[in-house]
C-alpha cells in the first residue's frame, strides 16, 4: 500500500513504466507560430511526421500536439496586414539524447522543415523556438487514456 507521507509517497504500482533515468530523458516543447492562413496546411504538414515518429521511432516516448485555445489577438499583424495563427505547441519526449538527435535528423523531419520554408508558412521565425526542459515533479497519466491519445485529431 502506498504511504500517506508526502516525503515518501509511492505509486501503488509501476509496472506499466518504462525505466527511464530522469538524467538522460530529454524533455522539450516546441513552439510555432504559423500565419492564420497557413495553420491547417502547418497541421497537413505534420501527419507524415507524427506518423513516422510513431513508426520508426521507439525512443521517442511522448510526442503530442497542442494548439492554443484562446483567440488570437488581431493587432498581431505584420506590416503587411497579414495575421499570425494560433501557437503550436509540440511536446516532446526522449528516452536519450540518441533519441533526440535520431528525431533531428530523420527525413520526415527535413522534409518539414524544407515545406515550412519553401511555403513561408511561420509568422514568428525562420527556426522552431524550442524550450529543453528539466524535470522538477509530477506524473504522466497518458497510459489511462488509452487508444484516445494514440489516434488523436489535427
Amino acid at each position: 500500500m502506498a504511504s500517506t507521507d508526502t516525503n515518501t509517497l509511492e505509486p501503488a504500482s509501476t509496472s506499466h513504466f518504462p525505466t527511464l533515468s530522469l538524467d538522460e530523458v530529454v524533455d522539450l516543447i516546441a513552439c510555432i507560430v504559423p500565419w492564420a492562413d497557413k495553420t491547417q496546411r502547418f497541421l497537413t504538414l505534420l501527419h507524415p511526421v507524427i506518423q513516422h515518429v510513431r513508426l520508426h521511432e521507439p525512443n521517442t516516448l511522448r510526442y503530442t500536439i497542442h494548439i492554443q485555445s484562446q483567440p488570437v489577438p488581431a493587432a498581431d499583424k505584420d506590416g503587411l496586414g497579414r495575421s499570425k495563427g494560433p501557437k503550436i505547441f509540440i511536446s516532446e519526449r526522449y528516452r536519450d539524447e540518441e533519441a533526440f538527435q535520431t528525431h533531428l535528423t530523420s527525413d520526415a523531419l527535413k522534409l518539414l522543415f524544407t515545406q515550412i520554408k519553401e511555403e513561408g508558412l511561420l509568422a514568428e521565425a525562420e527556426e522552431v523556438d524550442r524550450y529543453r526542459l528539466s524535470f522538477v515533479g509530477g506524473f504522466d497519466g497518458t497510459a489511462a487514456l488509452g487508444k484516445e491519445m494514440v489516434r488523436g485529431n489535427l
